[in-house]
């Protein structure tokens, strides 16, 4: 009596659309598996959302940061983080996600610093990393607006462009969490 719900995010810009060839494959655990469910959180500015809120004019090299304290995503729960997605598309440049520790230490959980748009995917830890309360979560996107770094369309190297998220001409800077809620002791 499951259900799943699957969300695809397509880009049809400066593309002819082709057939979709899209593949799933789900891997189903014993019954008797202890299972937890999983939740996100999504790191990222909402003010980035709005008009030129989240600019990199052309030609630009820029960096956007942002840190969150993500009690509103876990309830004030102990929580164990188990994966990072970053979102950016064809000028991001670098993306980093960082674990900041109440007491000021850092833990890198993503660092992926030269970016391919084709890199978007989740990334699970081989352990999941306990957040304890205060802890917050760290976000930095680069972005390259300069010539080298504009997509090809129609066999053309495209001129750079102001882009900003919440315009026509868009990039984005975005990262979803995965964790688990931990037992209370």
């Amino acid at each position: 009596n499951s259900k799943v719900v699957f969300n695809l995010h397509y880009s049809l810009a400066g593309g002819t659309p082709e057939p979709d060839q899209t593949k799933v494959r789900f891997t189903v655990e014993p019954a008797d598996a202890e299972l937890k469910e999983q939740k996100t959180i999504v790191l990222g500015n909402p003010a980035w959302l709005y008009g030129t809120g989240m600019l990199v004019r052309a030609n630009e090299v820029r960096t956007y940061k942002h840190q969150i304290d993500p009690r509103l995503y876990t309830r004030g729960k102990k929580v164990a983080l188990t994966g990072v997605t970053p979102h950016m598309h064809e000028l991001g440049a670098g993306t980093v996600v960082t674990l900041v520790r109440k007491d000021g230490s850092q833990e890198c959980l993503l660092d992926i610093p030269d970016w391919d748009f084709g890199w978007e995917q989740p990334y699970w830890f081989m352990d999941s990393i306990e957040m304890e309360k205060g802890d917050e979560l760290y976000l930095e996107c680069t972005f390259d607006n300069t010539a080298l770094r504009q997509p090809i369309v129609g066999g053309q190297r495209q001129e750079p462009r102001d882009v900003a998220w919440g315009s026509e001409f868009q990039d984005m800077c975005a990262a979803v969490v995965s964790f688990v809620e931990l037992d209370e002791e």
